[in-house]
């Protein structure tokens, strides 16, 4: 039996990383919309998302740096979700379609961009303090077992539900931003911002006393690392892959809403099913569904480098139809490669991975590029990653299969033999 102390940190744990998954995927889905619409600049509409990760990077250097008491953090979240909402107000007011909320005077001036990239800024930072957050409650969680014996057989709730309550959360509230009125989404986040960070406030109250950042992944596993030893190591080349294959798929959602569109609907309901389609796909597999428990992570490695594979062949489909195949497949791709990194299977140890904030700070740059390529040739440049994700796919498999049949160097001796019938 748990004791009452434990359920409590189990509860909070819970919240919390409901709130963090839901300041992520929403992230996503607002900035990303938003900067199409005011921040195009030839980098895809994705200026604001790559301002967003880099804040996030800079906020998570400096709160390793300069550890917040549970007061300090709890008055930062309440601080920085009043910015956020006095920089939605006031890129509503200086935009084309006012929604009669009252900016704060000294924003109004701002022009729309300029308050978007206010709104960037601030969200990074709360999504920084939510990390930190989540992993003070983690020690609290630890500290509640240990102080209850250990309580044989409980376990907190696997992260996996908690991503997904955060992203129905965040997908009820701005999964149609890519076709909604600017203006109604700034609307949407001027209260739940603020809202979420008030609730992460509460929550900061009960974290451990020596809140940090985590080393990697943000919080969860949620952003990848690349690790070295894992480049190294064949067998991991699709789960690597499919593990960095959020950053594109995540970022181009706006596109992919109006390229795979049906016509059936408004624009914002054509988004919100676009959305809706991805973020289930990448979801599912991580949930703790009965039959993946037992597989080894050999087994779920090799379902990544097939539905990899499978993302590469779903192009040769016709139209919209072949590109929307490949984004589910390697959506699902992504939650199995999710899995593994929750299950430790990483490759490295946490004290050898690169940070959080380095990482943020290159996937920033990443997204720009990406922006650019998206600006430049179009659609093409998401045919063109889902296929060098199905190569990745591919060798993993070849690379699996030589393995087991004596080692790459002797499949390849064997290719080139004259006895094998290829010359």
């Amino acid at each position: 039996m748990s004791s009452p102390a434990l359920r409590r940190a189990d509860a909070a744990l819970a919240a919390g990383r409901v709130l963090a998954w839901a300041l992520l995927i929403g992230g996503w889905l607002a900035l990303a919309a938003l900067g199409r619409h005011w921040l195009p600049l030839q980098a895809g509409g994705l200026l604001l998302p790559a301002l967003w990760l880099l804040g996030t990077a800079v906020a998570l250097a400096g709160l390793g740096r300069w550890r917040l008491t549970r007061r300090g953090q709890a008055l930062a979240l309440v601080l920085v979700g009043a910015v956020s909402a006095a920089a939605s107000w006031a890129a509503a007011s200086t935009g084309a379609h006012p929604v009669g909320l009252a900016a704060p005077i000294a924003l109004t001036a701002l022009p729309h961009w300029a308050a978007a990239s206010l709104l960037a800024l601030a969200w990074s930072a709360l999504l920084a303090l939510a990390a930190t957050t989540v992993h003070g409650l983690r020690q609290a969680r630890a500290e509640a077992g240990a102080q209850a014996g250990g309580a044989a057989g409980h376990r907190p709730a696997p992260p996996p539900l908690a991503a997904a309550g955060g992203t129905l959360l965040a997908a009820a509230l701005l999964a149609d931003a890519a076709g909604a009125d600017p203006a109604v989404t700034l609307a949407r986040i001027a209260w739940s911002l603020p809202l979420a960070g008030v609730a992460l406030a509460g929550l900061a109250a009960l974290a451990g006393r020596a809140a940090t950042p985590c080393r990697s992944g943000l919080f969860d596993c949620a952003w990848p690392v690349l690790r070295l030893a894992a480049l190294r190591d064949p067998a991991q080349w699709a789960s690597q892959a499919a593990a960095f294959a959020m950053l594109p798929m995540m970022a181009a959602l706006p596109w992919m809403a109006a390229w795979c569109s049906t016509g059936n609907g408004t624009p914002a309901e054509q988004a919100a099913s676009t959305a809706a389609q991805h973020l289930a796909a990448m979801l599912l597999p991580a949930l703790p569904w009965p039959g993946l428990r037992p597989l080894p992570a050999a087994r779920l490695r090799q379902a990544v480098a097939a539905l990899l594979l499978l993302g590469g062949l779903a192009l040769a489909w016709p139209g919209r139809e072949g590109l929307a195949g490949a984004a589910l497949l390697h959506g699902l791709a992504w939650g199995l490669a999710w899995r593994l990194r929750l299950a430790g299977d990483a490759g490295a140890a946490p004290s050898k991975a690169p940070s959080a904030a380095r990482t943020l700070a290159l996937s920033a740059l990443a997204l720009l590029g990406f922006g650019w390529a998206l600006e430049t040739f179009g659609s093409h440049t998401l045919v063109a990653l889902h296929g060098a994700l199905a190569l990745a796919g591919a060798a993993a498999l070849w690379t699996r299969t030589a393995q087991e049949e004596g080692g790459p160097q002797a499949a390849l001796h064997r290719w080139r033999t004259p006895s094998s019938g290829v010359r």
